[in-house]
């Protein structure tokens, strides 16, 4: 469980510097590793799924900017 916490803390830190794009993937990964999923191939892919649906929901859908960090 503490781990989990620190995922979130490292993510709440990189977030603003490395950007949403780059940095939740990582993060919903490591949370899912925690959790004890263990497929590499599917945490991948929905990692990777999951970060871009909410991006593009929040960007077209509900007009918010994500921080992009050095990318934007």
């Amino acid at each position: 469980m503490l781990i989990g916490l620190a995922i979130i803390l490292v993510t709440a830190f990189l977030w603003s510097i490395l950007g949403f794009l780059i940095v939740t993937p990582f993060t919903i990964f490591g949370l899912m590793f925690v959790l004890g999923k263990r497929e590499w191939i599917k945490m991948a892919i929905i990692s990777v799924a999951v970060t871009v649906v909410v991006f593009l929901a929040f960007r077209f859908l509900l007009g918010i900017e994500m921080p992009m960090g050095f990318l934007g």
